[in-house]
């Protein structure tokens, strides 16, 4: 796949990589780190740095008060994306149950 030489080395002959090669190795690991870098898990959230006005304002972001960890540090008031929403267990139970047409009792 890669355009090889032999080089002369007394020992025994070994590959090497011509610079067309390596360059085009190169060029291929350049692209996947910038595929990495761009990716939405390096996007910054959009309520990061918001003031608790703002962040009251906006509906996906929620206003962490500050409070202190176990050892005694201080974190300040921050504002937040919002959690995903999740369907309780008991909700899915019901819901699934109603499709069998069987009622379903907590």
């Amino acid at each position: 796949m890669l355009n090889e030489i032999q080089s002369s080395n007394p020992s025994g002959s070994r590959s090497v990589p011509t610079r067309s090669a390596k360059t085009a190795l190169l060029a291929g690991a350049l692209m996947l780190g910038l595929a990495f870098a761009s990716s939405p898990v390096n996007a910054a959230s959009a309520c990061k740095g918001l003031d608790n006005n703002a962040c009251s304002e906006s509906a996906a972001c929620g206003w962490v008060e500050s409070y202190e960890r176990k050892d005694g540090r201080v974190v300040k008031a921050f504002c937040r994306t919002k959690a995903k929403g999740r369907t309780p267990a008991t909700t899915k139970l019901q819901e699934n149950a109603a499709t069998q047409g069987k009622v379903a009792s907590n």
